[in-house]
C-alpha cells in the first residue's frame, strides 16, 4: 500500500497533472543549467586590468608632456617611452 501511495504522489494519473509536472521539471532543470552557465561565465570574461593601467600611463604621460615646452616634447615622449608603450 505505501509503495502505491508513493506512485500516485510522484506522477498523478491525469494528463493534465502530468503536463504540469514535466513543465515544472523541465523548468527545474533550465533554472539550474542557466545557473551554472551563469556562474561559470566568469571565467571567460578577460580582465580588463591591462586596459586600465594603459588608460592611467597615457593621462599621465600626456599631463606631464602638455606641462613641457613644445620644443622638449619629443625627446621626453620617446624618454617616457617603456615596455608596451612608445611615444614619439
Amino acid at each position: 500500500m505505501a509503495g502505491r501511495l508513493l506512485h500516485l504522489v510522484l506522477w498523478p494519473s491525469g494528463l493534465v497533472g502530468r503536463v504540469v509536472l514535466i513543465l515544472l521539471a523541465a523548468l527545474v532543470l533550465e533554472f539550474g543549467g542557466s545557473t551554472l552557465v551563469y556562474e561559470q561565465s566568469s571565467a571567460f570574461i578577460p580582465s580588463t586590468e591591462p586596459l586600465d593601467d594603459l588608460a592611467w600611463r597615457l593621462a599621465r604621460t600626456e599631463r606631464a608632456l602638455s606641462a613641457l615646452p613644445e620644443a622638449w616634447r619629443d625627446r621626453a615622449a620617446r624618454e617616457l617611452s617603456g615596455e608596451g608603450l612608445q611615444l614619439g
